[in-house]
């Protein structure tokens, strides 16, 4: 009897208020829609992602160094237990300028890698040459770009770019995108308005240094996991706790090594400067 009585109150109810009841029952029918859907969507995003990654070899750590990093620095990386691959890198934040054209941008300019970071080409092909590059595809988009055109490069401050690069003009011979950039942003820099706006990629005998700027590398066993999972979250920090055991000793390795440099051009500088000296008593 109470339970036909219950039935009947709560049909009277509904009836009673039709339009409110559709509203509430649609509204949390799309709520449960939406939520599966996000539910759903996010893992094939992850999916996606993963094959991407794994597609272009793209790496899981990054380590970067103000003195910039040996090849002496390398070999100790390669020794970690957790690594699967090192590759060293090179790059540098520019002003750029399309050649004809008085606007100016703040860019990266990276060195090709052979193994690690791979670009997918979209147009024509990576830079062959001294004085050819490739450029970030979203950039391209945004400043009517194409293989051919020229970019002019300065350092945006008071540093000679010469110092750095071996050429300031490049020439575009392909159009691409890096895994490392999901997103439209290209992170931020020291100069111009602080926001780097794209990316180019050249030759790494551009760049005169025989140091890296950075080390790329990937994990033992990461590639197997599925990005953004907690298990290949936990083999990648596997791989920076070994990195920071270490960090503290190569960092004096490698301040030893420019100190070493410098001593050595001042102790060269000096000898010549005696010679000279003596030349000049002399005559």
């Amino acid at each position: 009897m109470k339970k036909t009585a219950l039935h009947k109150d709560i049909y009277r109810t509904i009836t009673g208020t039709l339009p409110r009841f559709l509203s509430i029952f649609f509204i949390v029918v799309l709520g449960v829609a939406f939520y599966s859907g996000i539910r759903v969507t996010q893992k094939d995003m992850h999916i996606t992602a993963d094959h991407q990654f794994d597609g272009s070899r793209l790496m899981d750590v990054k380590v970067m160094g103000t003195l910039g990093i040996s090849e002496e620095n390398l070999t100790a990386l390669r020794k970690l237990k957790n690594v699967q691959s090192v590759e060293g890198g090179h790059s540098v934040d520019v002003i750029a300028r399309k050649q004809g054209s008085d606007e100016e941008h703040a860019i990266k300019v990276m060195g090709k890698t052979d193994k690690l970071n791979q670009i997918t080409i979209i147009d024509g092909k990576l830079p062959q040459a001294s004085g050819e590059c490739l450029v970030d595809e979203w950039y391209a988009q945004q400043n009517d770009l194409k293989t051919g055109d020229v970019l002019n490069l300065s350092s945006g401050n008071e540093d000679d770019l010469k110092d750095t690069l071996k050429d300031t003009t490049y020439k575009i011979t392909g159009i691409g995108s890096s895994s490392e950039y999901l997103s439209r942003s290209r992170g931020s820099t020291g100069i111009g308005t602080g926001t780097l706006l794209g990316f180019i990629v050249v030759q790494p005998s551009e760049f005169s240094s025989d140091s890296y700027t950075e080390v790329y590398l990937t994990a033992k066993g990461a590639k197997q996991e599925r990005a953004y999972s907690d298990a290949y979250k936990n083999k990648v920090k596997q791989l920076e706790e070994e990195i920071k055991d270490i960090s503290k000793i190569e960092n004096e390795k490698r301040l030893r090594s420019v100190q070493k440099e410098a001593e050595e051009k001042i102790d060269k500088k000096e000898k010549k400067f005696k010679k000279n000296e003596k030349k000049h008593i002399r005559n």
